[in-house]
């Protein structure tokens, strides 16, 4: 392989890495949007559904 094709191959490479980062960046991104989202719906609801009342029967105690 000459030089200027290594070159070529290196910068593919690194494109492609620095593709991957954005991706899973962008997933977590979204994914922490979601639960949020989910937080604040829980939320709205546990005063006039007491929606998580008996969770606390649910964990160990230290």
């Amino acid at each position: 392989m000459n030089n200027s094709y290594k070159q070529f191959l290196a910068a593919v490479k690194l494109q492609i890495g620095e593709a991957q980062i954005r991706v899973v960046n962008a997933a977590n991104s979204q994914m922490l949007l979601l639960y949020w989202s989910l937080g604040q719906h829980i939320l709205q609801h546990q005063p006039d559904k007491g929606w998580g009342q008996k969770l606390s029967t649910y964990w160990p105690k230290t």
